[in-house]
């Protein structure tokens, strides 16, 4: 009882201290007599709950328990009643500092509009007294004709990049010259395609509707946020260049410096730093010319990048391609250079003619023969006949048989290209197989084996379809005949003619190994 007695009389000094922190309207103040009264009304509650069930334990009646807690219900009550009006409280001070952010934001909106319309006013009395002076001094008319029969400006076709260069002209062509606004307003349709002048078409042919019009186009076209993200886009989508060509690094120079100039212009430049060495690792092929000499090249800016890519670009022009070099009528092509390579092959062939684009991707980075992006032999030869191109040198409108190159492939010394040949590179290895090479030399490999304990020399065809053993050797050994059989005709070790054939089972077994064959031999005259 008497813990119960102590929260109550505690409970009872929160509650009278209310009033006068309510009228200090402050918020963190009423927020902390809030907390304690809460908690102490709970833990008042809990002890209340306890004693009860000691009083029913104890067999007390029911009125009598509520007759002892009917004091206590009635100091809950105010608590209850004291933090309800806390509550209302700190909701009326938020309300009034809500009302006073509102009221200085109205201000600080009809101070700016007071100086915008001040500044409008100061504009349009300096134009008219411009308007004045050059009627005054008859110029006027000269001036706009010769304006208006100069003016060529490209229709805005509604892409948000090219929003930029044409409101500039606009700016600097119509909106600054002496005409009237409603002429102006006709200008400004004239500027933009059909579906873009639907957006104005409806509005009224009015000052108000002039600068209606204005308004709709710069809030649709002409967000800043839209532009910058445009060109920041188009950086971050540049191609990736993993060879030298100048021509491919001209087109991604002046990509990069017109994205980054305009940009500038709009003075968002800092917005891309982060993206210099993205950009940097897309120029894999010419990567290391660009930063060479310069230590610190890990700092840099786009404006650092593009000096770099301008000094290379000096150093390698973009040539003419051999389409645009069409030899003059009547020049004298005598003095070619004869190659002086005992081996030609189709690259040097490609190399001699100018054929240095790959005839089946298109691609001028590498030959037809190093094409890796169309590997398939089929597809090649496809490819070939749907260009109607050769067979043999891949180039010309003209067959392989009918093609006066003297090459031949590489791999089989057939007439065909070598990038279309389905030969396996085994099938003409020169130390293994002869059939596929006429009159070639060929060295057979020789290995040391004892046949039977007889220490001889083993002659190795991998193309042979059996085994022969010397008749001195067969005499030698103990072997046992397994067969015989009467053939017509011969071979390379026996001449032609009708002889009989015995078959003999024997072992073999090579000098430095303990590994033996059984293998199963024929008789052969030596």
């Amino acid at each position: 009882m008497t813990e119960l007695d102590n929260k109550i009389k505690l409970l009872k000094l929160k509650i009278t201290r209310t009033d006068e922190i309510i009228l200090k309207r402050d918020r963190q103040a009423l927020e902390r007599p809030r907390s304690s009264i809460t908690s102490i009304v709970s833990a008042v509650d809990e002890l209340k709950l306890t004693i009860e069930e000691g009083k029913i334990s104890k067999g007390e009646s029911e009125e009598e328990i509520a007759l002892w807690g009917k004091g206590i219900e009635d100091d809950l009550k105010i608590a209850d009643n004291t933090t309800k009006r806390i509550q209302d409280a700190i909701k009326a001070v938020d309300l009034e500092e809500q009302e006073q952010e509102a009221i200085e934001k109205h201000n600080k909106n009809m101070k700016f509009e007071r100086q915008l319309l001040e500044q409008r006013a100061e504009f349009e009395t300096a134009r008219e007294d411009e308007k004045v002076a050059a009627l005054e001094s008859g110029q006027q008319n000269s001036s706009v004709a010769a304006k208006l029969t100069k003016l060529s400006i490209t229709k805005f076709s509604g892409r948000v990049r090219d929003w930029l260069p044409l409101w500039g002209k606009f700016k600097s062509e119509i909106d600054s010259s002496n005409l009237a606004r409603l002429t102006k307003f006709v200008f400004l349709k004239e500027l933009l395609e059909k579906h873009v002048r639907n957006d104005i078409e409806g509005l009224p042919f009015t000052d108000e509707g002039c600068d209606s019009a204005r308004a709709i186009l710069e809030a649709e076209y002409g967000q800043q946020a839209d532009i910058v993200n445009v060109y920041m886009k188009n950086i971050m989508e540049l191609p990736v260049i993993t060879g030298g060509n100048p021509k491919k690094v001209k087109e991604f120079y002046k990509q990069l410096r017109y994205n980054v100039q305009s940009l500038d212009t709009l003075e968002r430049f800092g917005d891309v730093r982060g993206n210099v060495r993205s950009t940097l690792e897309k120029l894999r092929g010419v990567k290391a010319d660009l930063v060479r000499g310069n230590e610190g090249w890990r700092d840099w800016d786009f404006k650092d990048l593009l000096r770099e890519l301008k000094k290379w670009s000096d150093i390698s022009p973009v040539e003419e391609s051999t389409a645009e070099k069409i030899p003059s009528k009547g020049v004298s092509h005598s003095k070619q250079t004869t190659p002086t390579s005992v081996f030609k092959t189709h690259s040097q062939q490609e190399t001699r003619t100018g054929n240095q684009r790959c005839g089946y991707c298109e691609d001028q980075n590498h030959r037809s023969v190093n094409c890796t992006k169309v590997t398939e032999t089929g597809k090649r030869r496809r490819i070939l006949a749907e260009k109607r191109l050769c067979f043999n040198c891949t180039g010309g409108k003209h067959r392989a048989d009918e093609c006066k190159s003297r090459l031949r492939c590489q791999k089989c010394s057939r007439k065909h290209h070598t990038s279309i040949c389905n030969a396996r590179e085994n099938e003409f290895n020169p130390l293994l197989v002869a059939a596929g090479m006429p009159n070639a030399r060929v060295t057979y490999p020789v290995v040391v084996v004892e046949v039977e304990g007889v220490k001889c020399r083993a002659l190795l065809d991998t193309g042979a379809g059996s085994s022969y053993a010397s008749a001195a050797l067969l005499n030698r050994i103990p072997t046992r005949k397994r067969a015989k059989e009467m053939r017509q005709g011969g071979t390379k070790l026996v001449s032609p003619g009708e002889e009989i054939i015995q078959f003999y089972q024997t072992t073999e077994k090579e000098a430095c190994d303990d590994s033996q064959v059984y293998t199963e031999s024929s008789n052969a005259r030596t």
